[in-house]
């Protein structure tokens, strides 16, 4: 029987950070998680000269460290439910420790909304999904604020077909559509998907995006 991962502990998650995994993983997604970093920081700066971020499931800290370095970003944030992870990420970023936040993602509140949000491999660990991205909607964006996140759970990526059984755990593998209407239903505007498959991974990533109006 497939079992629902625990989002108030992250033993899978901390499991992978014990076991060395967690550099490997970032490496693995860097090309997606640049190119969806990219993407975003170039819309921001069409619209603002500042702004300031949340990456959620940060992991080893890739994405908070590459938003950092823009002089553009004012702050990003890391948050994460395994403690290893963290652990890592502060080690990895020293000056910096207080960038990143070891909480029960679907449980946690910013203590102010910002202009991105971002995501790369985490949705769909996520249940019940649908009230977590209307949160984010409501609590962690502002007004205009951009929400992207990549995916390769996906019924347009075939490798990721066995990856609930391998790991013995229950992940939403919904397509675009239905990730399309999940961000509509939750009260988002502006929403796009669409599939890329980019070179050096042999995965195919689904990215969703929407905006806060």
């Amino acid at each position: 029987m497939l079992k629902m991962i625990d989002s108030d502990a992250g033993e899978l998650f901390d499991e992978w950070a014990k076991s060395g995994r967690g550099e490997p993983m970032a490496e693995g997604h860097a090309p997606a998680v640049e190119y969806m970093l990219q993407h975003a920081h170039r819309l921001l700066l069409n619209e603002k000269s500042r702004y300031r971020s949340i990456d959620i499931g940060c992991g080893t800290g890739w994405a908070v460290r590459w938003l950092n370095s823009k002089i553009e970003c004012e702050q990003s944030i890391g948050i994460d439910v395994s403690p290893s992870m963290i652990e890592r990420a502060r080690g990895l970023d020293v000056g910096r420790e207080n960038a990143y936040v070891c909480a029960n993602i679907q449980k946690w509140i910013p203590t102010s909304p910002v202009d991105l949000i971002t995501s790369m491999e985490v949705l769909y660990y996520l249940n019940p999904i649908d009230s977590f991205l209307n949160c984010v909607r409501q609590s962690w964006l502002l007004s205009g604020g951009l929400f992207i996140a990549g995916l390769d759970h996906h019924p347009d990526n075939p490798r990721s077909e066995s990856w609930s059984a391998d790991l013995n755990l229950e992940m939403d593998r919904s397509n675009d559509n239905i990730w399309r209407n999940r961000l509509i239903d939750a009260g988002f505007s502006d929403v796009e998907t669409w599939l890329k498959k980019l070179e050096g991974r042999k995965d195919v990533t689904l990215f969703i995006q929407a905006r806060k109006l």
